[in-house]
């Protein structure tokens, strides 16, 4: 009988959910200006921020995660690491999140956790890459993924306007953004799906940030 319940709490709370997110979905796409825009991201959050907008993937780094020190050194030679050919990595196990990986340059890893073979993933990972706006380019970090503080710090430090870095605890850098309640690293891209957990809403007003070209002002949210 728990279990019962439990299964209807379950599906009612999805269907809660679901209608709760299409209205934020809309209110969302209703405020955008800004949507040629590509979106430089170390796991699924810049996919789910494309696809709540309802515009076009222009960005290579769409249903994977990077880890951090990778990352950093991906974003800080960036122009290089566009020109390089992915290898194939093989299948990643279930502990890694499943998918494949794939390496630029032999050394940073792509944790393709949403595609099903390395084909796949390269060919999306090339389209979207010659889609690459770099005249409208926002950066997104996080700390997961064997993020430190140092690592931090050289992410404040690139050299890119439009650079946001999600955070459990605050940085004295203007580009962190400090979501509350977690002890030991940000929420995952998940924390996007849900009214409990989406807890980006109430840190971090992404289309003001794309609209005003890094401005992450709460003037135009109601």
């Amino acid at each position: 009988m728990n279990l019962f319940y439990r299964v209807v709490n379950k599906f009612r709370k999805s269907i809660f959910n679901k209608k709760y997110r299409s209205k934020v979905v809309e209110r969302y796409r209703n405020r955008l200006t800004n949507t040629d825009f590509s979106i430089i991201c170390n796991n699924c959050f810049g996919g789910i921020l494309y696809h709540d907008l309802g515009v076009k993937f222009l960005s290579p780094t769409i249903n994977m995660y990077i880890k951090a020190n990778d990352y950093i050194e991906f974003l800080e030679n960036l122009d290089y690491y566009l020109t390089c050919d992915l290898v194939d990595g093989g299948p990643l196990d279930s502990s890694e999140g499943g998918g494949v990986l794939a390496l630029l340059d032999g050394k940073i890893g792509l944790y393709g956790i949403h595609y099903n073979s390395f084909e796949e993933m390269s060919k999306k990972w090339y389209e979207r890459r010659d889609r690459l706006n770099k005249d409208n380019l926002f950066i997104i970090g996080s700390y997961r993924d064997g993020c430190n503080d140092d690592l931090v710090e050289r992410f404040c430090a690139l050299p890119y306007k439009n650079k946001v870095f999600i955070s459990h605890k605050p940085f004295p850098y203007d580009c962190v953004v400090t979501i509350d309640g977690y002890s030991k690293e940000a929420p995952s891209a998940d924390a996007m799906f849900s009214r409990k957990m989406r807890a980006y809403d109430n840190a971090f007003d992404f289309v003001a940030w794309l609209n005003n070209g890094g401005d992450r002002t709460y003037e135009d949210r109601q």
